[in-house]
């Protein structure tokens, strides 16, 4: 849980985290893992804006849950083409 990072730009959602093993390496009693260990990152690209300030991550039982509203405004820059 403490390993777990979720962030999020105006359209992208990217989530993060880090699974450590917790046996030395070197360790007789640990002949074979089926675990992955290590690092891992996905993001997710939505059609519209998040609302930032709204985003919230829950992570129980095994299961990262995220909320990501839709944001109500979309801002756009114009900018003035000098010559």
């Amino acid at each position: 849980k403490g390993s777990i990072d979720v962030k999020a730009t105006d359209r992208t959602l990217v989530i993060s985290a880090e699974r450590r093993s917790g046996v030395e390496v070197g360790d007789p009693a640990a002949l074979i893992s089926e675990i992955r260990y290590g690092t891992w990152s996905r993001s997710f690209r939505f059609p519209s804006g998040i609302n930032r300030d709204g985003l919230e991550a829950h992570y129980r039982d095994g299961v990262l849950s995220v909320t990501a509203p839709k944001a109500q405004t979309m801002t756009t820059v114009q900018v003035q083409v000098e010559s």
